[in-house]
């Protein structure tokens, strides 16, 4: 069936020049038309997909975009962005290479351990940790000259909290971490530059829209602006005033303000629901007018008649024990007449959700251990998010180092785990005196007595080397072809004179070359291959079938080793083509040397480590003009500058290497943690589609292996987190490979968290505990809130009411059925100060509330005394 628009909706999904600023409250229908506006200014306004950016508050928000804009448009394209500005910002971060690529980011769980770590205790309450990072964070607006309106007014603060505020900015220096404020600031930092759209990429864009708006912080907002190119489209601000709850993150109320005053006539407001019966909407409209202020033309209205005599309740308590109780039977109740009501109809719409949010963490922990007691199955989100826990960080480290293994964070937690060092903190300073001298841990893992540096090096001095490059028709190891493959030998660190070989391989004509690299650099490779055909060449260069090429190329090599910038690539693409375009070919891979390891081993603080970057920065002979022969001249300066920084360093590398307690931890590691190493690294370049060769058999096997081993605990909800990456992360009709799998979505798999679990039919359980603020973007057909009594909700400390009573109305409007509120002995203020809400609800009959705690009790105990 077609779905229809009202009158607003439409002006909002045609809205094409200038500034625009959308208002709507819960359901008003916000995703659908944000989703249509894509395709629509696609196709009648011709707005190319890589000029549009599509901006959520959170992952969970843009997953679910995406999934919209897939119903409307059909696949989402790669060139399309749809995530939170924080994802943006990593990906502008990484793409222009403004910190090293082995930089790590740390969450709210790292920061914990990190502060632990400078203050020396164990347990850091979180808002100390937010109030010196958030020192931290104006220290470096201040240093770099951000605006006032961004930086704000100097609050007086106390010595303690500057010391640890410059401690914490060094060790994140020191360690090579940056946080969420740091992609921010970063990412602001290069926007303020002179000529910005011109020097970096994704940082113009012609069509954006935002959601959540109120809930964005002034350097968000000003992130944006600077995103927005001069011939632009449209930038459309959409979001909820009702809703701003979240001002402990920076993000102000009067941004909105601003907003609509930039908007000027193009001020639009969603006025229909579609979501809320009209009992709910009634009762939550007259909330927003009395309470929050709100004008009455911002109000919504609904067509929905439907209506429920407990659709609305408050329930009075006598104490925090009759609260537990009663959710528990409430939520027992309504979960098991879904099911009666399912067996009837066989209607899935029947099996309700129940949503019990609560307002803080401890909240959650109570009530779910009472549930728990009372034997009824649920799932608790809270502070202790699943994916923040070290049990599933050191999952993703082990993924993380097998792509990577200059990634020295991952590589501590991974030594910590496995018990090769006794704690977090030893195996930091192993891993940063290692990182000093050039070493991995890989390396005491794959040599017994040796490193990477010390053989290479041995090498350099001793044996014949292959240097060579390959221009290929894209960056699929498996399915392109390779064009040209260029070469000279090196040996006992001497180009071997007459050694140059140069081969373009003929192409059959199911591939064609790119006319344009990256940033429009034109390839050269389109007008060498032209020359060859028509027999123009030079000495040793060569115009080849596949099966020749290729049989030269492995002849040439003979017994030498071979030398490559970021050789990974070469050496794979190389062995897929022998195996795709010959038919007998065997090439036995040597031993191979890779100078984007070394570099990044020799300087892992450059931001970058392409060979045209780093013969700028060192000032090194030749050209990366993506000739292969020209590349592979250039290789040999690099290579030779490596040597000679390498040589300075392999006596200390072997004086570290032999020492005892040093080989107590290689002899821990290897024992430990190699084989599963090796078995996830086996089957990165395995062009062999099978069940396997996937991501989710090797995380599943990782899992069990590191349980077994004890290198980590049960991770709760394990099974969701499986179904979850299948479903969301991994495209099983474009990820073919494990490789596709791995290292295209590597980052992915850190940014989710437990409400993500919300999506595409993960989760099979029906009733959920949550704080308010993490149900915020989630709906439920019933929702128990607890404890709103007075003195509570507010807190007699409020730093907000205003704020506190948008929670509430955040809460509320989670329901789409019913809405059910306990209390103890007296309603909160913010509802029982209002007649016109409370004329809404009804209270539970006390006969009612002792029927269902006596029924609860007599059910609990039965259920004890069977066990």
């Amino acid at each position: 069936m077609k779905k229809v628009y009202d009158d607003k909706q439409i002006e909002v999904i045609k809205f094409n020049d200038g500034h625009a600023l959308v208002l709507g409250a819960p359901g008003c229908g916000k995703t659908d038309i944000l989703s249509l506006r894509v395709l629509m200014s696609h196709q009648i306004y011709n707005v190319d997909y890589k000029d549009m950016l599509c901006l959520t508050f959170t992952n969970r928000a843009s997953r679910e975009m995406k999934e919209r804009i897939k119903q409307t448009v059909g696949d989402v394209t790669a060139d399309l962005f749809v995530g939170n500005l924080h994802r943006f910002c990593i990906n502008f971060i990484y793409d222009n290479n403004l910190v090293p690529i082995d930089t790590g980011i740390a969450d709210d769980t790292e920061q914990e351990e990190i502060f632990s770590e400078l203050i020396g205790r164990p347990q850091i309450p979180g808002w100390q940790i937010m109030k010196v990072t958030s020192v931290a964070a104006r220290n470096y607006m201040k240093e770099n000259n951000f605006p006032f309106e961004i930086v704000g007014n100097d609050n007086k603060i106390d010595s303690e909290t500057k010391y640890f505020a410059e401690r914490y900015a060094d060790y994140k220096k020191e360690n090579r971490i940056i946080d969420f404020d740091d992609i921010l600031l970063i990412t602001y930092k290069a926007l303020m530059e002179k000529g910005y759209q011109q020097k970096y990429v994704r940082s113009s864009y012609k069509w954006i829209q935002v959601d959540e708006v109120q809930d964005l912080n002034p350097v968000q907002l000003a992130i944006i602006e600077k995103l927005v190119s001069e011939d632009y489209n449209s930038v459309v601000y959409l979001g909820d005033e009702r809703q701003a709850i979240y001002s402990f993150l920076g993000a102000r109320h009067e941004s909105i303000e601003r907003i609509k005053q930039k908007a000027g006539k193009n001020f639009f407001i969603l006025s229909n629901n579609y979501r809320s019966p009209m009992y709910l909407l009634d009762m939550l409209n007259n909330y927003a007018v009395y309470k929050l202020k709100v004008d009455t033309s911002l109000l919504p209205k609904t067509s929905n008649n439907q209506h429920l005599d407990d659709g609305l309740m408050l329930i009075n308590c006598n104490s925090t024990s009759d609260q537990h109780n009663l959710i528990s039977t409430l939520g027992r109740n309504l979960y098991l007449n879904g099911n009666e009501k399912f067996e009837e109809s066989k209607d899935e719409k029947d099996l309700e959700s129940i949503g019990i949010l609560v307002r803080t963490n401890a909240d959650a922990d109570e009530i779910s251990k009472n549930l728990e007691n009372h034997k009824i199955g649920h799932i608790k989100l809270s502070k202790k998010d699943v994916f923040k826990m070290v049990d599933f960080k050191t999952l993703y480290s082990h993924f993380s180092v097998v792509v990577n293994d200059t990634r020295f964070s991952d590589w501590a937690r991974i030594l910590y785990q496995t018990n090769a060092l006794d704690t977090l903190q030893l195996s930091k300073r192993c891993i940063k005196k290692m990182r000093d001298i050039g070493l991995t841990p890989l390396d005491l893992m794959y040599y017994e007595n040796s490193s990477y540096y010390i053989e290479f090096c041995n090498s350099y001095n001793n044996k014949e080397i292959v240097l060579f490059d390959t221009e290929t028709t894209g960056l699929d190891v498996f399915n392109d072809d390779i064009i040209q493959i260029a070469a000279m030998k090196m040996r006992n660190g001497t180009i071997v004179p007459g050694s140059e070989l140069d081969i373009i391989i003929k192409m059959d004509g199911t591939k064609k070359i790119p006319p344009t690299l990256h940033n429009g650099f034109i390839n050269p490779m389109v007008e060498e291959y032209k020359k060859r055909s028509t027999g123009e060449q030079n000495e040793n260069q060569y115009f080849m079938e596949p099966e020749d090429a290729f049989e030269f190329f492995i002849n040439y090599v003979g017994d030498a080793e071979l030398l490559g910038h970021n050789v990974n690539y070469d050496v794979h693409i190389l062995e897929n083509n022998i195996k795709r375009r010959t038919k007998n070919l065997v090439f036995n891979t040597p031993v191979y040397w890779d100078t984007l390891k070394m570099a990044r081993m020799l300087d892992p603080n450059l931001r970058k480590h392409s060979l045209e970057s780093l013969l700028e920065i060192y000032g090194l002979e030749g050209v990366n003009s993506h000739n292969a022969l020209d590349d592979i001249r250039a290789t040999k300066s690099l290579t030779d500058y490596c040597y000679e920084k390498m040589s300075k360093l392999v006596d200390l590398q072997a004086s570290f290497i032999s020492h005892p307690e040093l080989k107590k931890i290689q002899r821990r590691l290897v024992r430990k943690y190699w084989p599963l190493y090796q078995h996830t690294l086996d089957k990165i370049y395995s062009d062999e589609i099978k069940e396997e060769n996937t991501f989710d058999f090797e995380f599943d096997y990782v899992y069990h292996q590191m349980l077994s081993l004890k290198i980590i605990k049960e991770i709760k909800l394990y099974p969701y987190i499986r179904s979850l990456f299948n479903k969301v992360v991994i495209d099983s009709e474009k990820d073919l490979y494990f490789n596709n799998q791995l290292v295209n979505h590597l980052y992915e798999f850190r940014t989710f968290n437990e409400g993500d679990f919300f999506q595409n039919g993960v989760l099979d359980e029906r009733l959920f505990i949550m704080t308010i603020h993490k149900s915020k973007g989630l709906e439920f057909d019933n929702v128990i809130l607890y404890d709103i009594t007075h003195g509570k909700m507010p807190r007699y400390n409020s730093r907000s009411l205003d704020e506190d009573a948008r929670v509430l109305y955040v809460a509320m409007s989670r329901a789409k059925k019913r809405l059910y509120i306990t209390y103890e002995n007296k309603v909160s203020e913010f509802l029982g100060d209002y007649d016109q809400v409370m004329e809404h609800f009804v209270e539970m009959h006390p006969e009612k509330k002792a029927k269902l705690l006596n029924f609860e009790n007599i059910l609990v105990n039965s259920l004890n005394s069977t066990d």
